[in-house]
């Protein structure tokens, strides 16, 4: 999850890559839609 008050690209560790991130600095798609997907597997509307 990447939080809102990080500056600029982050360069995630290669172990790091594999797994999917939420940015939730961004407002589309919603980032607790996918927070929610990650964590109950059911697949949110905007899909």
């Amino acid at each position: 999850m990447i939080l809102d008050g990080t500056e600029g690209d982050l360069e995630l560790p290669g172990f790091l890559r594999v797994w999917s991130t939420i940015d939730m600095r961004m407002a589309d798609p919603d980032p607790f839609e996918q927070l929610i997907w990650g964590i109950t597997g059911e697949q949110p509307r905007w899909l």
